[in-house]
């Protein structure tokens, strides 16, 4: 098992992590440095190219993923620290974005204007589990300041995982 700390370690925000587990990785949240976009307050960032985000600091670098294997991309709760980066950086990954009801509702919002054709969406009910190759993923019910935070499990042959 290897862990990928890509985002939001000794920063807040541009929160994103990746497991490894037998060449398969599950992102973790794919998240936006608030900050960075107020200083850009009057600038749309959807006219904004990935590369540039990623100069500027508003979006993770998420170069040590490329061509691997992605799995999914997880996403624990709809803060913009932890999707905001979606539309921006998911249509490179052919894989499924999963999260609650809630948070995928607001993802779908987020890319209404953005390219989103190569991955597909899957809503995960709260408190249950699905398959994803060899590995569960599993929500678990946790409090916040928005609908439907979870924590994630992630549970393989080689333990479990808790991302929070």
């Amino acid at each position: 098992m290897k862990i990928y700390t890509i985002g939001g370690y000794e920063e807040i925000g541009k929160n994103m992590t990746a497991v490894e587990i037998d060449n398969d990785i599950f992102i973790f949240d794919m998240g936006i440095k608030l900050d960075r976009v107020m200083i850009h307050e009057d600038t749309n960032l959807q006219d904004i190219p990935p590369k540039k985000l990623r100069k500027l600091g508003v979006i993770p670098d998420d170069s040590i993923l490329s061509n691997k294997n992605i799995k999914a991309i997880i996403l624990s709760h709809g803060h913009l620290d932890h999707i905001g980066a979606v539309p921006k950086m998911a249509h490179n990954y052919k894989c499924p974005i999963i999260g609650t009801k809630y948070t995928i509702g607001l993802v779908s919002s987020l890319i209404k204007e953005e390219p989103f054709s190569k991955c597909s969406n899957q809503l995960i009910a709260v408190n249950k589990k699905v398959e994803i190759g060899d590995c569960e993923i599993e929500f678990i019910n946790s409090t916040h300041s928005i609908p439907e935070t979870k924590f994630v499990a992630l549970h393989s042959k080689e333990g479990t995982v808790l991302y929070t």
